[in-house]
């Protein structure tokens, strides 16, 4: 479970939509373990946990700060294919982390705030602003 929320901005009779990814509704998911029987390499049993989704090497980083970074990398190629992304500080209701927590259903939120990525929503289908910039179809064309 990845949770992100859709923002509406209001300024001077302008109306803006974007999506916020909070650090705090980052990678909650089923973790699935195969054990494997030393020197015989047979499978033995799967084990499954709920728990952050962030493993090894990646477990203490956040995500959201790479959604900025290729927004600004987009911009400094001069690609202009990211949408405008800024990091934020939202207040929002956003998952609690058990320790134990067995059912991603049994899930509970809190009201406070969390820092992460918002991102200008464009509604262009997918590869629609590549189309216009260089008028012809994306090598990698991504699926809804």
């Amino acid at each position: 479970m990845v949770a992100f929320y859709l923002v509406s901005v209001k300024y001077n009779n302008i109306q803006l939509y974007g999506v916020f990814k909070p650090y705090l509704g980052e990678g909650w998911g089923e973790i699935y373990t195969l054990l494997i029987s030393p020197g015989s390499g047979l499978h033995q049993k799967i084990t499954k946990e709920i728990k952050p989704g962030k493993i090894g090497l990646f477990e203490n980083i956040a995500y959201y700060p790479r959604e900025v970074f290729a927004y600004i990398l987009s911009e400094k190629l001069g690609w202009g294919l990211v949408p405008p992304t800024v990091t934020r500080i939202i207040k929002g209701s956003y998952p609690i982390r058990h320790p134990k927590l067995t059912n991603l259903k049994s899930i509970t939120y809190e009201e406070r705030d969390s820092i992460g990525a918002l991102q200008l929503f464009l509604p262009y289908p997918t590869g629609r602003q590549y189309f216009q910039k260089y008028n012809e179809e994306p090598v990698i064309k991504l699926i809804f």
